[in-house]
């Protein structure tokens, strides 16, 4: 009997084990979300997502290096102005850049709104968009913003999804429930379309390609084409799958690009009523798409996913060689303790494990195998506030699954996570 019950704590306990394991897997992944990415030149851009996440490029994706987190709150969209990026997410959070991405500064607003969309027209006035009719406005490329009420013509408090601007005065606001807002004198009055599309849509995304002409993507699976500067619009692609389209771009004239759910991309080239169905490699959803020139594109979407295309969109494959690592670029401690999934994975027989503390630490990862048993230590000892990577060497292991765990211990703060990674030879 006792050798029984020793039997089943032992069992019992390595359940438990591995059920934590997997909570703490899950709980990564939903950080690595990423949800917006824009380029500044063929060779400088950057991706922001969840919990604060930036990734950085300086050589046309071929390496990306994670920029130290200064907020904990998610990024929703970038704006690329010249050099200039503007990063807006939840909880009033606005980041600017002047360096293409590189460093990073925080614009304090007070707001509390969760900001969805930004866009700088050529002039450097620029709005942001978010939920309950949430419209903030800048006249200095994105240095301060102010909040502006009762410019939108509408009675109830729509969430406000995505904005394009064009030129120096034309723009169009897209958003739940139908909602269109329009601008034809740079943002100092809005309107509504004059004619309404029969379909109850909710956009997720718009893009002006010209001055009069753009496009919408919705939840619904339906893309929809102004070209009379949005008053009225006409719908050119159904998708009667239920796909939700998250993220609509211009690639190039007369030839237009959109990512969605189940890891969909659809591209139309000369024929706005075909959309054909691309090979993406994924079926994770994709929430931001965009091109460094006419033949190379990224995209990005959940769990960390980055696909890349070098034959114009035809065909993507994920990107094998993403390598997320702190700069030390930028002087601002992080806010917020995260263990980053490791780089690449699966891997052989060498693995980058990024992490970040904002609290000198005595801090440990340690290495298990799939049964509970500790096989390496890569980090051991005392750090400063910061963002690190070390690299973990599987040679000698077998192939399987590994777990990597971190222990952060401060004087009065402590962090443990736990992320999984597999070792193929």
């Amino acid at each position: 009997m006792h050798s029984l019950m020793c039997t089943y704590t032992k069992r019992l306990r390595f359940l438990l084990f591995i059920i934590a394991l997997v909570i703490f897997t899950i709980g990564l992944n939903a950080q690595d979300k990423l949800n917006s990415i824009g380029f500044t030149s063929q060779l400088e851009g950057a991706f922001v997502g969840d919990n604060g996440l930036i990734y950085n490029t300086t050589d046309s994706g071929l390496n990306w290096s994670l920029i130290p987190a200064f907020t904990s709150n998610k990024l929703n969209n970038i704006a690329v102005h010249g050099n200039i990026m503007v990063a807006v997410g939840d909880s009033g959070t606005i980041a600017r850049s002047t360096n293409s991405g590189r460093t990073w500064a925080l614009i304090p607003t007070g707001a509390s709104f969760n900001f969805k969309s930004v866009s700088i027209n050529d002039s450097g006035t620029g709005f942001i968009v978010g939920n309950s009719l949430t419209l903030y406005k800048t006249t200095d490329h994105g240095q301060s913003w102010e909040g502006i009420t009762g410019l939108l013509p509408t009675g109830n408090a729509v969430d406000l999804t995505s904005i394009s601007m064009y030129g120096t005065n034309r723009g169009i606001i897209a958003g739940m429930n139908r909602k269109f807002f329009l601008t034809s004198d740079g943002g100092e009055t809005w309107n509504l379309p004059t004619s309404m599309l029969y379909y109850a849509l909710n956009y997720t995304s718009i893009k002006m390609t010209d001055s009069l002409t753009a496009y919408a993507a919705s939840i619904e699976g339906k893309l929809v084409r102004t070209t009379d500067g949005g008053l009225t619009w006409i719908v050119v692609y159904i998708d009667n799958t239920g796909i939700s389209y998250n993220n609509i771009i211009n690639v190039r004239a007369g030839k237009y690009a959109v990512a969605g759910n189940g890891g969909t991309v659809r591209l139309s080239d000369g024929n706005i009523f075909v959309w054909q169905l691309q090979e993406s490699s994924t079926t994770r959803n994709l929430n931001c798409m965009a091109y460094i020139d006419t033949i190379t594109g990224f995209a990005g979407g959940d769990n960390g996913i980055l696909l890349k295309t070098n034959d114009k969109g035809a065909t993507w494959s994920e990107v094998e060689y993403l390598q997320l690592t702190g700069t030390g670029t930028n002087t601002s401690v992080p806010v917020t303790a995260r263990l980053l999934a490791n780089y690449p994975n699966p891997f052989n027989p060498t693995t980058n494990i990024s992490y970040s503390v904002p609290f000198d630490a005595n801090v440990t990862i340690k290495v298990y195998d799939i049964k509970g048993r500790e096989i390496s230590s890569p980090v051991n000892g005392f750090r400063k506030a910061d963002s690190y990577t070390a690299v973990f060497n599987g040679s000698g292991l077998a192939s399987g699954v590994y777990f990597y765990r971190i222990t952060a211990i401060g004087k009065t703060e402590t962090y443990i996570n736990t992320n999984k990674m597999i070792l193929v030879k």
